[in-house]
Order: structure tokens, then sequence, then C-alpha cells
């Protein structure tokens, strides 16, 4: 029997690379990298399986911590970043087409960019850019180009 108290032994220190974690998500580095992977390939079809190996995850620890990092889904945040990239490109030219600017986001078509834009918004697209040609300092813009 020892006559050390249990409480006087000392503990062996943890290596410095052997940091509990106490946020759960994605490393900060791994996210960044993912956010970067997004930014870079948002006007064509993304896949989890890429981004996730852009992080160096799999793609089930991805899916699972890029959601506890960022409050929504990979699928919502890639929307939301396409939305925010149309109300960009929007506001550069309210005029432009909508069913081209769809298909450069990466839409199937028009009413699935009309719908994800008005889910994310609160007002569809050509109203979003209606209104910025209103605000626009020259004026409302033209209804119609015809004579």
């Amino acid at each position: 029997m020892s006559s050390t108290p249990e409480h006087s032994r000392s503990m062996p220190e943890a290596e410095p690379a052997m940091v509990i974690r106490t946020v759960p998500g994605l490393r900060i580095g791994a996210l960044a990298r993912a956010q970067h992977y997004i930014d870079d390939h948002l006007f064509v079809p993304l896949r989890l399986d890429d981004v996730a190996h852009a992080a160096c995850v799999s793609r089930y620890h991805f899916s699972r911590c890029f959601t506890m990092s960022m409050g929504m889904t990979f699928v919502e945040y890639v929307a939301r970043r396409r939305i925010d990239a149309a109300c960009s490109a929007l506001e550069r030219d309210p005029a432009l087409q909508l069913a081209g600017l769809a298909t450069d986001l990466g839409f199937c078509d028009q009413a699935h960019f009309s719908k994800v834009f008005r889910r994310i918004s609160g007002t569809t697209p050509r109203r979003y850019a209606l209104r910025l040609s209103s605000l626009s300092p020259c004026g409302p813009a033209p209804a119609c180009a015809h004579p």
C-alpha cells in the first residue's frame, strides 16, 4: 500500500497537438477551404463529395459538421451564395435576362431560380430588378424598348 494520497499524483500533461475542441462543427481551416471551393465553383454544378474532398474530410463528416458550423445545410448555403451572386448581378444590370442568369448560376431553369430566389429574399427576381431600376438615379427604366 502506498502512503501517497491519490490527489497528489501528477497527471501527465497533454501534448499541445491534442487540443480538445469545445465548439462543434468543422475546423476553421476545413471550413475556409470549403467556402473558398464553393465560391470558386459557384457557377458550375457543385457536389457535396467535391467540397468535402476540398475540405479534406469525409462527405458524411463534412455534411454533419458543415450544418453545425453554418447553421444551415450545404444545399441551403450554396443556394444562398448563388442568390447573393444573382442580387449582385441584378444590381449591376437590372435589365439582365433572368433565364440566362438562372442557368449561369447553376439552376436547372428560370422557374426553379425564381422559387429559390423568392424563398431566400422574400421577393421574385423580376420584382427585385424592377425595384432596383426604379431606384436608379436616371429614373425608372422604360417598360419596353419598342416605339
